[in-house]
């Protein structure tokens, strides 16, 4: 118990301050931006688009009414998620209720160090590398693919 007593009191509540600068360091407000970008797609392709509804009896303002419907969504993503300002307070008391002062004492000297700003600016890099990388496999891929698909269907042909 005077273990668990003597914890409390060396634990110093995390300050506004040095959120604030972790937060800075981290470039928090980019990952939100980045995580918008990646939302944005995925939710306007969940949402049926005109083309989607082939076969189905559309008036002349159906297909319009669906594309606004999209960019209406898409709006309120834009509003409701890329203002810094408006999430910054909920992410500020996500990292006071989770790290304390010691902890974000310790990120903010590595964050201002050469690996610690390596580590917040590279990961883009790191992701559009990755990105090319997976196409050009998937490329490769797809024309094995295609080529195991043909010998099949030659295969097949003549069964018919």
């Amino acid at each position: 118990m005077l273990a668990c007593l003597s914890f409390a009191c060396v634990a110093a509540p995390t300050s506004d301050a040095s959120i604030e600068t972790l937060l800075t360091l981290t470039k928090s407000e980019n990952t939100l931006n980045a995580a918008y970008e990646q939302i944005v797609p995925v939710t306007t392709q969940s949402i049926p688009q005109p083309q989607a509804l082939a076969g189905k009896t559309l008036s002349t303002q159906q297909p319009q009414g669906v594309e606004t419907a999209v960019q209406q969504a898409v709006e309120v993503m834009r509003t409701e998620l890329s203002s810094w300002a408006s999430v910054r307070p909920d992410v500020a008391k996500i990292y006071q209720g989770t790290f304390l002062q010691e902890e974000v004492d310790g990120m903010i000297a590595f964050n201002r160090s050469p690996p610690g700003i390596a580590a917040v600016e590279k990961p883009p890099m790191v992701m559009r590398r990755s990105s090319a990388f997976v196409t050009a496999c998937a490329s490769a891929i797809m024309a094995k693919v295609n080529a195991a698909t043909k010998k099949t269907m030659a295969y097949i042909k003549p069964i018919q």
